[in-house]
């Protein structure tokens, strides 16, 4: 799994979706260049993907893209 997906997956399990969500765009919005803020913007959109399609998704997605 992509380092995107397992980092949206810990913090979404432990915190939820709301939280989990405010972590990764408090950290987008700390990110020193442009690379690490689309890392986070990914994260984001994993977590918003983990909450609406569940965990199986993101498998299926992740086994498309390799």
């Amino acid at each position: 799994m992509s380092d995107e997906i397992m980092t949206a997956k810990e913090l979404y399990e432990q915190f939820g979706l709301k939280k989990a969500s405010f972590i990764a765009f408090d950290k987008m919005q700390k990110a020193t260049g442009e690379e690490e803020t689309e890392y986070w913007l990914r994260v984001i959109n994993r977590i918003a993907l983990l909450d609406i399609a569940g965990d199986d998704f993101l498998q299926a997605q992740q086994s498309q893209t390799n």
